[in-house]
């Protein structure tokens, strides 16, 4: 008899951790792009969005998407652009990666219920320290 309370009990528990509806939230988010450096910026992947922006240009993108959390997100652990989130410096054909991390980001605002505002700075110290890339892309 006890076996039977104890293989319930587990049951039970494994039940309660385990569901598939506890981790999906779609959050959006206003991204705030400036670049503050002397290069253009350019995406390297052009399958989700494409955008080009000028020394000295301001680009606001929109995106919104279902994925898992292991909790419900805030704005300090919200994931920036999912999907495509690399840039391409033209003057020195490295790539910033750091997009996708929330720490790089400033202005950070947790404007309603999932939905935020953050913005990012492209600087010419970013583009010294970004990645080399091996991807040619056509001015």
């Amino acid at each position: 008899m006890n076996n039977l309370k104890f293989l319930i009990l587990i049951l039970l528990t494994l039940s309660v951790g385990c569901s598939s509806e506890c981790c999906l939230y779609k959050p959006s988010a206003k991204i705030y792009l400036i670049n503050e450096s002397s290069s253009v910026v350019k995406i390297v992947d052009n399958s989700c969005f494409e955008y080009k922006m000028k020394p000295g240009e301001t680009l606001i993108h929109h995106e919104s998407y279902e994925t898992e959390y292991s909790k419900k997100p805030t704005v300090n652990d919200y994931r920036p652009f999912p999907d495509c989130y690399r840039f391409y410096y033209i003057d020195n054909s490295k790539c910033e990666v750091s997009l996708r991390d929330i720490e790089n980001y400033e202005n950070l605002k947790d404007v309603s219920d999932l939905n935020f505002e953050l913005t990012f700075r492209f600087t010419d110290e970013k583009m010294e320290n970004a990645e080399p890339c091996n991807i040619q892309i056509a001015d």
